[in-house]
């Protein structure tokens, strides 16, 4: 959560944002849970009438809705005030703190 390589984006919104047809939309909404991979990638090629590549980029963002609902879930447990995404992920980017420096080495150079 801190580097932000997340997607703030629920598990049926990513399903909405599919280009397949309402019906297709409606199917898939019933197999798709980003629990199991392999599982997502067939389903939108069968389903959905995509190639592999496509199926799989699919399937990566159902993956980390689900991931993003799992998240919201969790706060739905957190103590009163602290159950806002944003306040929580503020709270995570200012708990950790990353430096980055230069390294430089000094090696004696060979006599001979």
């Amino acid at each position: 959560m801190w580097s932000g390589e997340y997607v703030e984006q629920t598990l049926n919104d990513a399903i909405q944002s599919i280009p397949v047809d309402d019906k297709a939309k409606k199917v898939l909404a019933k197999k798709l849970h980003g629990a199991n991979y392999d599982g997502d990638v067939r389903n939108l090629q069968v389903i959905g009438g995509m190639d592999e590549a496509q199926a799989q980029e699919w399937a990566y963002l159902i993956q980390e809705a689900a991931v993003w609902d799992n998240f919201r879930q969790l706060l739905m447990g957190a103590p009163t005030g602290c159950n806002d995404p944003e306040h929580i992920l503020d709270l995570i980017r200012g708990a950790m703190v990353v430096e980055e420096t230069t390294k430089i080495t000094v090696v004696p150079a060979d006599k001979g």
